[in-house]
């Protein structure tokens, strides 16, 4: 009677843990994945100054005009495709010079170049556009939007402020 329950202890625990290890298995495979990192993360913190200038231009213009904005905002965006697209290749050219076996160093500071005027072409393009469109918006409305960012920037900046490590 003792080997039998020993036998039927034994029969219990393993089925325990053949059910955990299928849950386990189960839930890693129905698992959502992993977030994929966003524009302001992959390239960096001060990258998406212009759309969060956007943002707070959107949110704080009157309802009737919000539409042409948006309009204007995507035509500007449309018309920087080029300058989008030489970023890209210029992003493109400094990882393939830095993978380059062998390092050419000559290659690798003149890709970090053309990616820093392609970038800043890009962002005047986008500044430019920007700064058109508020040209036509009321000096309250403007207001709103510098208060509106300067609450954005220091909400980051709390966010930044919990993720700092401390020094080696």
């Amino acid at each position: 009677m003792t080997s039998s329950r020993t036998l039927l202890i034994g029969l219990a625990l393993s089925i325990g843990v053949n059910l955990l290890l299928l849950g386990m298995f189960a839930g890693a495979a129905l698992r959502p994945s992993a977030p994929q990192p966003t524009d302001q993360q992959v390239r960096g913190p001060n990258a998406s100054a212009e759309r969060t200038m956007a943002r707070a231009l959107m949110a704080s213009a009157p309802d009737e005009d919000r539409q042409s904005i948006r309009r204007d905002l995507r035509r500007s965006w449309q018309d920087a495709a080029p300058l989008r697209q030489r970023v890209a290749q210029a992003r493109a050219e400094v990882g393939s010079a830095l993978r380059s076996d062998p390092y050419d160093e000559v290659r690798a500071v003149a890709a970090f170049a053309a990616l820093s005027e392609a970038e800043a072409e890009l962002k005047t393009q986008i500044q430019s556009g920007l700064a058109r469109r508020l040209s036509d918006v009321s000096p309250e409305t403007r207001e709103r939007i510098m208060e509106s960012l300067a609450r954005r920037g220091q909400r980051r900046d709390r966010r930044q402020q919990g993720r700092q490590r401390p020094p080696n």
